[in-house]
């Protein structure tokens, strides 16, 4: 399925609206303002990245589908998560196990050229951090901040609870990311990730997404363990 092309227009919209305000605090933002340079270099780094070849689920549509939820909800800092999603897994190499620690390096030298307060910083690091095992992290603590970290971490696994149809295709996406991974190895690997996450008492934080998405992310779950179980890997995407 090709990606929507408004994404990247889109995502690169709030991006650069986004630097605009880490850079110009109080100034308006206009459509006719031009990016600056930092907005520039930084939106081609995770266009690029988002875009390498070994992606098949970790891109711009996965940024995208994660904005559009963030649009639909009320947190308490919008930017924080904003730069979370576009930062969370904007290293990512299926065949390395730092993923996550080399996304927060990259945000780290992003917001030092943008001299980001450590109030924003601080948060949006602790977002990424909680994806390595995608559970809550003890350094948060702040009531409101913890919400969105909830919010954040049910946006990036809502994909679990989609339709049977939109999850299998996920599904096969995450396949295509592994296809080093011998079928008879991934059989047996990828149904050991999965009953992890279906022992939590819970996979979702947040009351709605718990509410709307929790049953079916689990039926979700438990049918591709029984197919790969099964030795099958379904089709490709």
């Amino acid at each position: 399925m090709p990606v929507d092309v408004t994404i990247p227009q889109e995502l690169q919209r709030q991006f650069y609206n986004l630097v605009h305000y880490l850079e110009q605090p109080g100034v308006q933002n206009t459509p006719l303002t031009p990016p600056s340079a930092s907005a520039v270099k930084w939106w081609t780094e995770i266009e690029t990245r988002y875009s390498e070849p070994q992606r098949h689920y970790h891109t711009l549509e996965h940024i995208g589908s994660m904005h559009y939820l963030l649009e639909e909800s009320d947190p308490k800092d919008f930017d924080v998560i904003s730069l979370a999603i576009f930062f969370h897994d904007i290293i990512y190499d299926p065949k390395a196990n730092d993923n996550e620690l080399q996304s927060m390096e990259l945000f780290r030298q992003f917001a030092e050229e943008l001299n980001m307060p450590e109030a924003m910083k601080t948060p949006v690091l602790a977002f990424i951090e909680a994806t390595i095992k995608h559970n809550l992290v003890p350094s948060i603590t702040d009531s409101g901040i913890l919400n969105d970290l909830k919010l954040f971490l049910d946006f990036d696994l809502e994909v679990l609870g989609r339709e049977p149809a939109d999850y299998n295709r996920y599904a096969q996406q995450i396949r295509a990311e592994y296809s080093h991974v011998p079928p008879e190895d991934y059989c047996k690997g990828r149904p050991a990730v999965l009953k992890r996450f279906l022992a939590r008492e819970q996979l979702y934080f947040s009351p709605k997404f718990q509410q709307f998405f929790e049953e079916s992310a689990r039926r979700n779950l438990q049918a591709e363990i029984k197919r790969l179980e099964n030795g099958n890997l379904g089709s490709s995407v």
